[in-house]
């Protein structure tokens, strides 16, 4: 949509855990100065779709702010976890980002579709995005939040009722709770993956609350 194309997109390498290395992050923009390309955004990880690995966030923000770099935390499906007081560290160093997405219709019982992003630079995108003739035009002057203004989209409509609902019918504690229990049936499934000689892990798993990485996907022998 930007028109930067595939060329333009750097792919990081990551360890045995599936997590970005932020060595190999600093390693590529360098390159890429050297070579006269400017950097323009970071994503980081946050719970990826496959096995749920989580980028080491603080280190890559320390580069981004040092290079001057947006940075991005894709938390679309494993930001709920962070609710939970065990796994708050998944969020460590998220709060240095520039923006941040989390979709409820992952993870938080919310029909489709409903993507809340956050962006310490809101300011940023209303510049970039906001197209505004003058039968569109707010007469309160900045007063009022305009969503069209901060998307591609003109007309949206009011998505975030279906979250409103959910959080007022389930409660914080019961989808807390339910989170939980998720995370503990798929360490129990990846259990039974690794004792079972047909089947094998397509990425680690821990029993330990300080690993939420669970490679649940799994292929057949």
């Amino acid at each position: 949509m930007l028109g930067l194309g595939q060329e333009s997109i750097r792919r990081i390498p990551v360890d045995d855990g599936f997590r970005m290395r932020a060595p190999a992050l600093q390693e590529a923009i360098g390159a890429d100065r050297g070579a006269g390309f400017r950097p323009l955004a970071v994503v980081a990880a946050v719970g990826t779709t496959s096995v749920s690995s989580i980028d080491p966030v603080s280190a890559i923000a320390d580069i981004c702010e040092r290079e001057g770099v947006w940075l991005h935390v894709d938390a679309a499906y494993a930001g709920p976890a962070a609710m939970i007081p065990e796994y708050e560290w998944i969020f460590d160093g998220v709060a240095r980002a520039d923006s941040v997405l989390v979709n409820p219709h992952k993870w938080l019982y919310t029909p489709l579709d409903l993507s809340a992003l956050y962006c310490r630079r809101m300011g940023i995108l209303r510049r970039a995005l906001a197209l505004t003739p003058d039968y569109l035009a707010d007469r309160q002057s900045g007063a009022v939040t305009n969503l069209m203004d901060l998307g591609i989209q003109l007309a949206r409509r009011f998505r975030a009722l279906k979250l409103w609902m959910v959080l007022r019918y389930f409660g914080a504690g019961v989808i807390r709770a339910r989170i939980r229990e998720h995370i503990r049936l798929a360490r129990q499934f990846a259990q039974w993956i690794s004792q079972d000689s047909d089947f094998e892990l397509a990425g680690p798993c821990s029993a330990e609350p300080s690993l939420l990485s669970c490679g649940a996907a799994f292929v057949e022998g």
